[in-house]
């Protein structure tokens, strides 16, 4: 599908147009699909609902998912607050999208096995993750630490700005840190086949992500040069995958 104009106005950084971009080529019309963490959908459920699909938006934060109803101006999503390993409404899914919420769970392993049982036969897993040991991680240490304090997470507010925010759940920190190979051991352990692996963006993080939304050239640069790169230099990864049956 082609990306809507309206789904892209909002957008800044330009590795967000690039996984839109994977999204779309992903979607035919009538398709239903599942987005597991959707945070406010700044990122991922608002853009894709100017498509002719059906989104289910799922988090586990209810002070997040109350702020995304209420901003819900989109007839073919619905918002819902409940978690990813438990969720199941014996709907089946043609696509599921977890983009970076693995990094935060506490059981990935249960999570990949939930998103197994809702996706169809015929389905695709889209998942996104950070590279743990990245330019990413590193640049946020700062800020991981300064988010253990009320007035650190009053701060690294100001400094991200309204619009850079996709969650309320300020206190859902990453937890594991993962490398090409052992998203991919994980992914296989937990019975997914990777179909393609595509690198989001170079340099990423509170500092480099300020610099991009001011320099849209660099910003381009940044998320084109990804693709020339071997994986473990990015700055993050999108997974395609099917489920082994």
């Amino acid at each position: 599908m082609i990306i809507p104009k309206e789904a892209t106005q909002h957008f800044k950084r330009q590795c967000e147009y690039k996984r839109l971009e994977v999204l779309c080529g992903l979607l035919k019309e009538g398709d239903k699909v599942l987005d597991v963490g959707c945070g406010i959908g700044t990122y991922t459920s608002n853009p894709l609902s100017y498509l002719p699909i059906d989104i289910t938006a799922i988090d586990s934060d209810r002070k997040t998912v109350e702020y995304a109803i209420e901003r819900n101006r989109h007839k073919n999503l619905d918002f819902t607050c409940d978690s990813g390993e438990y969720f199941d409404t014996g709907e089946r899914y043609d696509l599921i999208v977890c983009s970076h919420i693995l990094e935060h769970t506490l059981t990935p392993l249960m999570l990949l096995g939930n998103m197994k049982r809702l996706l169809k036969d015929d389905g695709v897993l889209y998942l996104g993750v950070p590279n743990g040991y990245g330019v990413f991680e590193l640049q946020n240490l700062v800020p991981r630490i300064l988010s253990r304090t009320d007035w650190g997470k009053r701060l690294i507010g100001k400094m991200l700005g309204d619009k850079a925010k996709d969650t309320l759940n300020t206190d859902s920190l990453h937890i594991h840190f993962f490398t090409v190979g052992s998203i991919t051991k994980l992914l296989r352990i937990g019975g997914w086949q990777v179909s393609a692996q595509i690198s989001d963006e170079f340099l990423g993080g509170v500092v480099f992500d300020r610099i991009f939304c001011k320099l849209p050239v660099l910003a381009r640069w940044n998320s084109s040069i990804a693709d020339r790169l071997p994986l473990w230099l990015t700055n993050g990864w999108i997974f395609i995958c099917e489920k082994k049956i």
